[in-house]
């Protein structure tokens, strides 16, 4: 039986986007502007809006984030 080890939510914006492929992927994503994705590191948050869109990507590749990222 392979042991299975849960993951570490990801903590911080930057970890967030570097996960869902860069800066320019992660805009790509949300249908937003590379400077949208800038402003969301300065600030170290994201839109509540795009929780469930950033997420449900982020669970592809396995992953997930802590749900303080989102305001």
């Amino acid at each position: 039986m392979a042991n299975k080890r849960k993951r570490k939510p990801l903590q911080t914006v930057d970890d967030v986007v570097a996960a869902l492929g860069g800066p320019n992927e992660t805009a790509l994503i949300v249908n937003r502007s590379r400077q949208s994705v800038w402003l969301w590191r300065k600030a170290g948050t994201f839109p509540r809006n795009l929780r469930i869109t950033m997420r449900l990507e982020l669970r592809r590749y396995g992953l997930d984030a802590v749900d303080g990222l989102w305001k």
